[in-house]
């Protein structure tokens, strides 16, 4: 800080402060992360406070729209009688159109008929598009969507697996345009009721090195909110037909 006191004077206030409490201030901060410079005390990597604060606020986020898919899954249980569990789980997963929830419309549907101006779409076609993830969990991160409206992975039938393939292609085509690699790449799914938007979409991210610890739990291979692409086409294989079928 400026001000009474000059670099060298705060910094001896620091240190001071640490032997009679027995707290390493700079702790909060780092090794090395206060220094002279110019008579002025500076803090430095006082911006990886604002990184944790910044991923802090993405976690609260995430963790309240999956409460908010729980609390559609007791809903439907709730709502009506007749639903054994299952076909709870089957009405969340089902492929109901766009805007047919509360009244909502699909932000990602939205999105792929380039209505949202606050989206820049990197790839599009007859059926496809692709995008930036509002909170990327690297420096790629791009969001492969269909254009037809499917609520999630677990709406998909084996016939749909071509469909899974073309959204792969296309995630890697742009990552290559944007200079991306395909030697450290996770791509995958987010499994209901962990889904942030009820739209199918392939997260391409890369690489894998520059993802914090909270993005590895996030986007965690194997666990019970995130798949790979490779396990998501077993699934699918596996199912052989859609749970609200």
């Amino acid at each position: 800080r400026s001000g009474p006191y000059s670099g060298g004077s705060l910094l001896r206030e620091v240190k001071l402060c640490e032997r009679r409490h027995k707290f390493p201030v700079a702790f909060l901060f780092g090794t090395g992360t206060a220094h002279v410079e110019n008579n002025v005390f500076v803090w430095v990597y006082l911006e990886k406070v604002a990184a944790l604060v910044g991923e802090v606020a993405r976690v609260a986020a995430l963790l309240a729209r999956w409460a908010y898919g729980v609390r559609r899954l007791v809903g439907n249980f709730a709502s009506d009688s007749s639903l054994t569990m299952g076909g709870a789980v089957g009405k969340l997963f089902s492929n109901a159109p766009p805007g047919s929830e509360q009244g909502t419309p699909c932000l990602f549907c939205n999105i792929a008929s380039a209505k949202d101006p606050n989206t820049t779409l990197l790839y599009q076609d007859e059926e496809y598009v692709v995008f930036r993830d509002i909170h990327p969990a690297s420096t790629h991160h791009y969001l492969v969507v269909p254009k037809m409206h499917i609520r999630s992975v677990k709406g998909l039938t084996p016939a749909d697996i071509p469909l899974v393939r073309r959204l792969i292609d296309i995630g890697q085509q742009v990552l290559l345009e944007k200079g991306g690699t395909l030697d450290s790449l996770r791509m995958g799914f987010h499994w209901p009721p962990f889904t942030s938007i009820n739209h199918l979409h392939l997260h391409i991210i890369s690489p894998m090195e520059q993802m914090s610890t909270l993005s590895k739990v996030i986007y965690m291979p194997g666990s019970a909110w995130f798949c790979p692409v490779d396990d998501a086409i077993a699934y699918i294989e596996r199912t052989g037909t859609s749970p609200d079928a």
